[in-house]
């Protein structure tokens, strides 16, 4: 009998998404939907929701801070500075997390690995690596965790050198 050669699933998949014309279209298509589901989805309505509890129990401990006999300068201070500016870090943290959880099932399933392989040839034009990918992906989310430990100090030093471009979402 004659031996039939089956490529598996995952060799199949790898044959077509590492195509260039294929690939890195997936690829911005990919991350596209991660941004989305983290900011606009699934992260951004529990942030909205955080925001207006937040919100609500800024405004009621003003109210109550001003019968106690707080003067309104202090209370400005207090609830208009230090408690908002503590609120709305803790708002925007649920969009945070859903980007890095997403972002974690992508390197979990193997397809970060591949997105290294993809890009390599487009960050050789700045003299980068395919593994700039990852930093500049999680820069997104916090360019504080996205500094890279990579093996090349060189290529490290580049991508710390370009990563505070990159528009984190703390900044935003």
């Amino acid at each position: 009998m004659k031996k039939q050669n089956f490529l598996s699933r995952t060799d199949a998949v790898d044959r077509l998404l590492f195509r260039p014309l294929i690939g890195i279209p997936f690829f911005f298509a990919l991350m596209s939907l991660v941004f989305f589901l983290s900011f606009r989805g699934i992260g951004g309505r529990i942030s909205d929701a955080l925001e207006s509890v937040f919100l609500r129990w800024g405004t009621a401990l003003s109210e109550a801070l001003l019968r106690r006999g707080v003067s309104a300068l202090a209370v400005r201070f207090a609830v208009g500075g230090i408690y908002t500016a503590v609120t709305s870090a803790a708002a925007f943290l649920p969009q945070t997390v859903a980007f890095f959880l997403l972002i974690k099932a992508l390197d979990d399933c193997g397809y970060l690995a591949r997105a290294v392989f993809v890009t390599d040839r487009f960050f050789r034009i700045f003299g980068l690596s395919g593994s700039a990918v990852v930093p500049f992906l999680l820069g997104y989310g916090c360019a504080v965790s996205a500094v890279p430990v990579s093996g090349s100090e060189k290529s490290e030093q580049a991508v710390l050198r370009a990563l505070p471009f990159v528009p984190c979402n703390a900044r935003l």
